[in-house]
């Protein structure tokens, strides 16, 4: 843990990206996809020992969704999302996601 009083930064590199596909010929059905990344070597120099467990350092997600339009004004989906994250004590958490909706568009 850094204590010297002098200001510093925590470094993060992170990025996102997504697909989407429309299927031919009405475009009523498509599916899209994510994924994202953020990762910091430094952050464990800034917390006490301690809380090593209580932050993360890397963090993975990802998803993937089918939508489909029922008629113009009606709209299901369902989505499947898949998160991972390492502390800064090394250990790893990671979750499962599934969801469905529908909307009504007026």
């Amino acid at each position: 843990m850094l204590t010297s009083g002098t200001l510093h930064t925590i470094d993060w590199t992170t990025y996102i990206a997504g697909v989407q596909y429309y299927a031919p010929p009405s475009g009523r059905l498509w599916l899209s996809a994510n994924y994202s990344h953020a990762s910091s070597k430094n952050i464990a120099d800034f917390v006490a020992m301690t809380a090593l467990g209580n932050v993360f350092k890397k963090s993975d997600w990802f998803d993937g969704n089918l939508f489909f339009d029922l008629t113009p004004a009606t709209r299901l989906g369902v989505e499947y999302a898949y998160f991972r994250q390492t502390r800064a004590d090394d250990t790893n958490q990671h979750n499962h996601r599934v969801q469905f909706s529908a909307w009504f568009v007026f």
